[in-house]
């Protein structure tokens, strides 16, 4: 199949990249602020995801089976002091490509998050209530909504996946362990409990579905 990637420069995206390649499938990859590296799509398009006609343009070069939107604006701290930017992004653009697909037979598999729910009990299944308490949950809801409402799309809620960044764009993981083998203590939250996903197997099941 030809496979897009949205954010495919990005951890996840990498990851899809490669195991989608190694799948057989062509893969398209969309890049924004950095080029791809550390995998060698079958094609790349540029792709500004704050601006409709960039999309629409994207959607139609692509011509795409699936279109995996894994793109988004995931720092939480961000979210709340730019809530406008959190909502273009993450809503605001999910809500265009849904459109741009419409009459289409591209599919859409929205890469969501755990930050859906509220977090007072878990773990949740697929029919649990949602209840976002931020401002990247909500924002991330409203895409997840905009996809699932739209026909035979799927989300996939990821909760908390880590893996081995780039050269200069360490993750999360590694920063805590810089921090870590440097000069304690490091401040961090203890009332927060998540499943952690290795990146790979988070790819592998996004693949498989």
């Amino acid at each position: 199949m030809r496979v897009a990637i949205t954010g495919a420069s990005g951890l996840l995206g990498r990851h899809l990249v490669a195991t989608l390649l190694q799948a057989g499938h062509t893969v398209i990859a969309a890049t924004h602020e950095s080029s791809l590296s550390g995998a060698d799509a079958s094609e790349q398009h540029p792709l500004d995801l704050l601006d409709p006609d960039s999309i629409a343009r994207f959607v139609n070069a692509a011509q795409a089976d699936w279109i995996i939107h894994a793109a988004a604006i995931a720092d939480v701290d961000r979210c709340e002091r730019e809530p406008d930017f959190a909502h273009a992004l993450n809503a605001g653009a999910t809500i265009t490509l849904v459109d741009c697909v419409t009459r289409t037979p591209t599919r859409i598999a929205y890469v969501s998050t755990d930050y859906v729910f509220d977090g007072t009990a878990g773990p949740k299944n697929e029919a649990a209530p949602t209840k976002p308490i931020n401002v990247y949950g909500t924002s991330k809801l409203r895409g997840e909504e905009a996809v699932l409402n739209a026909g035979s799309h799927i989300a996939v809620r990821s909760s908390s996946f880590l893996g081995i960044g780039l050269p200069g764009k360490p993750t999360f993981a590694e920063r805590i362990l810089e921090r870590l083998s440097g000069d304690p203590p490091v401040q961090a939250p203890d009332d927060q409990y998540a499943n952690v996903t290795p990146v790979e197997f988070l790819a592998d099941g996004i693949a498989a579905l």
